[in-house]
């Protein structure tokens, strides 16, 4: 199939494709089963880490993908072949959920961290 064939939304979901197998071939956690639990935990830990810095970055998420930090981010839908069907919006995503997919545009929309942003009775100054 010639590339002028393709259309947009399968030009970049090769392109995804191709960066996703990039990423697990250049980051594979530890197999080292001789870890001590404490071991295992710190490095949980730094992936955790790992997660909120690559969102306080601005990196994109994508629908499945679990939520790094609680907080406003911005939804960018997919421009079906051209055609707008939402602008890009903030939405409220919490820590530990999953990032949905659109009903439009599935799993072509995605999300990039605006404001960090936690629960109000968690905050030292609202605790009773």
């Amino acid at each position: 199939m010639n590339t002028r064939e393709l259309n947009r939304r399968q030009v970049l979901s090769g392109a995804l494709r191709a960066a996703e197998g990039v990423a697990k071939t250049t980051h594979q956690e530890p197999t080292n089963s001789s870890d001590s639990g404490g071991e295992r935990a710190e490095s949980l830990e730094n992936v955790g880490t790992a997660k909120v810095n690559r969102a306080k970055s601005g990196e994109l998420c994508k629908p499945g993908d679990s939520v790094p930090m609680s907080g406003i981010y911005e939804a960018i839908h997919d421009k079906l072949d051209g055609d707008d069907h939402s602008q890009p919006h903030p939405v409220i995503a919490f820590s530990g959920r999953q990032f949905p997919a659109c009903r439009v545009c599935v799993d072509q929309v995605r999300f990039r961290l605006l404001q960090a942003a936690g629960p109000v009775d968690a905050h030292n100054h609202f605790k009773a």
